[in-house]
């Protein structure tokens, strides 16, 4: 029999109301400041999911870093200072995200695993720990208590937060990731990637047999875009530039209810 992965499950009660942000790019030089400062205002005080890619894969091989790439090539630091000390600015803009927001949640993006290993540290890991933010690696499983149903008993909603992992820019891209997810499991109202700096929002559905009942499940299907700004490179590729949106997700308990709007902070 095959053995199925350990999967990370988070249990929250929360109000009416959810936002997911993904793939900051923190430290690259086409991060937009004033897009996440303006989401930061949207958000205010509600609860966050962070789906990943908080860094860049910047340091050593971002355009803004070629002057200390040199640096360390003429001896003026040791390659070991260099990495101590970009490691210590990306902290500390860790650090600005993870208090600024209320985070339940952030999955780990492939370019925050690159930033750990050119740094020698899981600084973002750390910091979520030392907040109490729940930090997943790969899949996590978040069970929401929200309000009650008609009938007076606890409503809960059943989500699915993933990084997302598949290359290529086309624009079925996130779809067809979230298809092949969903492909795995049941039951889930909302599944949601980052990843493809591209938005996206579908409904797929499976019927199933409840006490000789036949019942519809409904799943939510979102990708959540970035805070990159890779205009010039959309244009080369031949696709259209993505604006900066965070996705908020509204809950009526009462019907179970669950409406997608994707707000542009650009």
């Amino acid at each position: 029999m095959k053995q199925l992965p350990e999967i990370d499950v988070l249990h929250i009660k929360m109000g009416k109301r959810l936002w997911l942000l993904s793939d900051l790019h923190i430290d690259a030089s086409a991060f937009k400041r004033e897009a996440f400062e303006k989401a930061k205002k949207m958000v205010g005080k509600d609860p966050v999911i962070l789906l990943g890619d908080v860094l860049d894969y910047g340091f050593f091989n971002n355009v803004k870093s070629q002057i200390e790439r040199q640096m360390v090539a003429d001896g003026e630091y040791s390659r070991e200072e260099m990495k101590s000390r970009v490691g210590i600015e990306a902290m500390l803009k860790v650090d600005d995200v993870l208090d600024t927001l209320n985070l339940k949640a952030v999955c780990e993006g492939n370019h925050d695993i690159r930033a750990a290993k050119l740094t020698g540290e899981n600084f973002l890991k750390y910091a979520c720990y030392k907040r109490g933010i729940a930090f997943c690696p790969g899949e996590l499983l978040v069970i929401v208590e929200c309000g009650k149903k008609e009938n007076g008993d606890p409503r809960y909603f059943r989500f699915l937060f993933t990084h997302g992992s598949r290359g290529g820019r086309k624009q079925a891209s996130p779809i067809n990731e979230l298809e092949d997810i969903w492909n795995g499991w049941a039951g889930l109202d909302l599944i949601a990637i980052g990843h493809h700096h591209k938005d996206g929002h579908t409904k797929i559905a499976r019927a199933y047999i409840e006490r000789n009942i036949p019942k519809m499940q409904t799943t939510h299907l979102v990708a959540v875009p970035s805070f990159l700004g890779l205009e010039e490179y959309a244009q080369k590729r031949g696709y259209r530039p993505q604006p900066s949106e965070i996705v908020r997700i509204d809950f009526t308990p009462s019907t179970g209810r669950i409406d997608i709007c994707f707000e542009e902070v650009d």
